[in-house]
């Protein structure tokens, strides 16, 4: 997984999240496009970020999941054949890889992406504080969800504590996100968590930068605890204090 921060003021985004999660960033050239963004954690990219432009009029500062895939067009007309939309291409980054940008039948946003480079190797528990570790995907229907995420991507199923988790392997050790109902009046959508050292003090901290805390304290037994923040644009990610290891 990638993940990828539009934003309408990179300079913002860029200073909210260096002091809350101690990122730093180099930058690409992408031409009339300007400049993408590279946060990094001990000097390995983590998440990529990008400005606004004039072609993208209208469209709010948000988080995209990128989901590797082996064929990006093969699984773009998988998204069309089980009820999905691709909204963008498929298109070649330069450089960079190819992408697509979807929705799934329930409305999520996500994109396919293959890397150029080949897929990073995935990270294992403990992550560093500052590190993407989990993704959650909300919507109105569970099942129909995991179908067409099967279909379209690959993924297995498995269970955890009675929780639906996504991966690549039918164990939970080898999942990558988790599957819920979103709250009422909630779009569906997907989310990422982000390893923080105190979620009390990250909060805190959220709201002291500019951001907003939208819900302060999702307790998972034996996991740990989360807290769903808006940055100062209004993109929305996830912060999450890891349960103290046995």
């Amino acid at each position: 997984m990638w993940r990828e921060a539009a934003t309408t003021d990179i300079g913002r985004t860029t200073a909210f999240y260096s002091e809350l999660l101690g990122w730093t960033h180099h930058d690409s050239k992408m031409g009339e496009m300007g400049i993408y963004r590279h946060f990094q954690v001990g000097g390995q990219d983590v998440a990529g970020c990008y400005q606004i432009g004039p072609q993208m009029q209208g469209v709010p500062a948000h988080w995209m999941q990128y989901i590797s895939v082996a064929n990006v067009d093969g699984a773009a007309e998988a998204v069309k054949a089980n009820g999905g939309t691709v909204r963008m291409g498929p298109l070649d980054i330069p450089d960079v890889g190819r992408a697509a940008y979807c929705a799934d039948p329930q409305g999520a946003m996500f994109a396919l992406f293959r890397d150029l480079k080949g897929d990073a190797p995935a990270g294992a528990p403990p992550f560093p504080v500052g590190a993407f570790c989990w993704e959650t995907l909300s919507t109105t229907d569970k099942n129909a969800a995991v179908a067409f995420y099967e279909k379209v991507v690959g993924f297995k199923v498995a269970d955890f504590q009675g929780n639906t988790v996504l991966g690549n392997g039918d164990k939970p050790e080898d999942g990558v996100a988790d599957v819920e109902i979103t709250p009422p009046g909630v779009p569906p959508h997907w989310i990422s968590h982000v390893v923080v050292k105190n979620l009390a003090e990250s909060r805190d901290r959220t709201v002291t930068l500019g951001g907003k805390v939208m819900m302060a304290e999702i307790v998972v037994p034996t996991v740990g605890t989360m807290a769903i923040i808006l940055d100062p644009v209004g993109a929305a990610i996830s912060l999450y204090e890891p349960a103290p290891r046995a």
